[in-house]
């Protein structure tokens, strides 16, 4: 696949990342107890990451790519100043199928990598490179993406036993999408540490990334470390989890939350919740003069409305109503907006998700939402890259935690009733 024949334009926010230096000496830091003869780093860019190895590991062969011929001469100087005797630079795309480092180089012991996150038009020879990794399996035709084929770039020039660290984007470590690609990962290798990076990590972005460590070819992964990386006060204690947990997310938030839940915590689903998300966009909803509840009107809790709804509104249109509870499908504070209704009627916008329970459970459902673990595992289990976005399946599973819920619960079950309950 010459660069003749494919062309991408690299455009758009999520395809400039820099990796900054305190990002590039974390993942370095990761390393101490390897001895690297070669290092591998494709889409090496100014070598922020390489540099960061160098520090470490100065006499080892350093080999980079880059389609990039602006940052060539850079990156070079970079790696000299850092004391690497041994550079060979790569004016190339990683994308390319034919890109052949082995042959001329061996495998390689340690590879990092800052991969483009986008998705490139469909090509095949994608799949020969997903192939060769033994990925192709865990991905779909709509689910190949510039860093999947970068990751598996690595793998393919990578020993058995060598090892990669990676910076990924939240949907590889979170996605559902992306479940099937975390268990090839735990299962046919050992993935030792994943760190959960802050949101502005990275210049001109809030996407929120990983670290992701692995060994190639030591699966399964029997335990995997999590950590998380904060500016001020560095990298949290450490969290571990089994490999099989590993295959829903890799992420520190998640997990965190997860272990500090009570064993009697109840999910809306087992309350038989019905989950609704409004259908009204938001320019559409600047021109109604009915009332609507959307992502703004949080500024209380406990909401009144006044006025009428049109008698011909669309069936298709969502109505919350008294004791609807309203939460934030998507926003950069979701997880704090949650209200319910005490009077009226309003139409929905498709920001906002309408939660109806039973009336007994309404007001200790409505507690449990907006208690501080009830916020935590709501912001746990969100995905996206600035605006945070709740999805409606790991909503309906969220446990909740809450005295008034479980005493409710207790009541239903000396009924003789059972779990889930229907509305």
């Amino acid at each position: 696949m010459s660069a003749t024949k494919f062309t991408i334009k690299r455009i758009g926010i999520l395809n400039r990342f820099y990796t900054q230096s305190a990002v590039g000496q974390l993942l370095a830091d990761q390393l101490e107890n390897l001895n690297p003869s070669s290092v591998l780093d494709l889409g090496a860019g100014e070598g922020s990451l390489s540099v960061s190895i160098a520090g470490r590991w100065p006499l080892a062969d350093y080999v980079t790519v880059d389609k990039d011929l602006i940052c060539a001469s850079k990156l070079t100087d970079n790696l000299s100043k850092a004391g690497v005797k041994k550079h060979t630079h790569y004016t190339a795309d990683v994308l390319d199928s034919s890109l052949d480092l082995v042959s001329k180089h061996g495998l390689f012991d340690l590879a990092v990598c800052n991969p483009p996150f986008f998705k490139p038009p469909r090509h095949p020879e994608f799949y020969n490179i997903l192939s060769d990794a033994s990925l192709l399996d865990s991905v779909s035709d709509y689910d190949v993406t510039a860093e999947l084929v970068f990751l598996a770039q690595n793998l393919n020039m990578l020993k058995h036993g060598g090892t990669i660290a990676l910076i990924t984007p939240d949907g590889m470590m979170t996605g559902k999408k992306t479940i099937a690609l975390r268990r090839a990962l735990i299962r046919q290798h050992r993935i030792e540490t994943v760190i959960q990076l802050p949101n502005n990590a990275f210049k001109d972005t809030d996407a929120y990334c990983f670290i992701l460590i692995l060994k190639k070819g030591f699966g399964a992964t029997k335990k995997i470390q999590l950590l998380e990386y904060n500016k001020v006060s560095g990298l949290s204690n450490p969290i571990y989890i089994d490999g099989v947990d590993g295959e829903c997310r890799l992420d520190y938030d998640f997990h965190l939350a997860q272990k500090s839940i009570d064993k009697d915590a109840i999910t809306l689903r087992q309350l038989g919740a019905e989950i609704r998300r409004g259908s009204l966009g938001t320019v559409e909803a600047r021109s109604k003069q009915f009332p609507i509840f959307h992502t703004t009107n949080y500024n209380q809790c406990r909401v009144c409305f006044e006025g009428d709804l049109p008698s011909d509104l669309n069936k298709k249109i969502v109505i919350a109503e008294q004791g609807d509870i309203l939460v934030a499908r998507v926003d950069r504070n979701f997880h704090k907006k949650v209200a319910i209704v005490e009077r009226g009627r309003a139409v929905i916008t498709d920001c906002i998700y309408r939660v109806r329970v039973a009336k007994r459970f309404q007001e200790a459902v409505f507690d449990a939402l907006r208690s501080p673990s009830g916020e935590a595992v709501m912001k746990a289990v969100s995905k996206g890259v600035s605006a945070r976005l709740l999805g409606k399946a790991d909503f309906l599973d969220l446990p909740l935690e809450s005295k008034r819920l479980l005493l409710v619960s207790k009541e239903i079950l000396q009924e003789g009733k059972s779990f889930p309950l229907l509305l």
